[in-house]
């Protein structure tokens, strides 16, 4: 899936997520979530179903990593799983969505989502509904967003950044023409 001349340092198959993955929690002397392997193991397993019979690889992939998710009883994510998701995702191009909600996320968290939004140029997607970020996450979001020029939906409803928050997605909005759906 990658082209070596054009695309080098960049993800964009299962086999290196995964592998940026474990190296960016090794790095970080965490132990690799057992939520987040389940769901990249599952997209593995369904790439080389693929492989097999002579199918199209995928060649991107939408994360779920929801903590109401009941079919992966792993645990809900927190700030650290959001660090190595940066570090993860930042030179990935096969990862287009994101969806963290119903995890347990605060402004820490939502620092670093923040920072990869601001470092990736393919995430389209990210719900960040019902976590416990405030208003400092919102304000990270927001302006994370203002020059961005890939996300179209941001979910962040269920969260606990009240009216000052929803003013810092306001004057967002001012700037961000290519953001089509937010839900508040």
């Amino acid at each position: 899936c990658c082209e070596t001349n054009v695309i080098s340092s960049k993800m964009c198959d299962i086999h290196s997520t995964i592998d940026d993955y474990k190296s960016s929690c090794k790095a970080s002397s965490q132990e690799p979530s057992n939520f987040i392997m389940t769901v990249l193991n599952k997209e593995k397993e369904l790439s080389q179903r693929r492989e097999k019979s002579h199918e199209d690889p995928a060649i991107t992939m939408k994360m779920y990593l929801a903590g109401n998710n009941k079919l992966i009883q792993a645990g809900r994510l927190g700030d650290n799983d959001c660090a190595a998701l940066h570090k993860t995702l930042s030179n990935n191009i096969f990862v287009t969505s994101l969806d963290l909600r119903y995890n347990h996320i605060t402004d820490e968290g939502v620092e670093h989502i923040a920072n990869l939004i601001r470092e990736t140029s393919t995430l389209k997607e990210i719900n960040l509904m019902n976590n416990d970020f405030g208003e400092e996450g919102a304000r990270h979001l927001a302006q994370a967003l203002l020059n961005n020029e890939t996300v179209t939906s941001l979910r962040v409803n269920g969260n606990k950044f009240g009216n000052r928050g929803g003013m810092e997605f306001a004057g967002m909005l001012q700037v961000n023409t290519v953001l089509e759906h937010l839900d508040l």
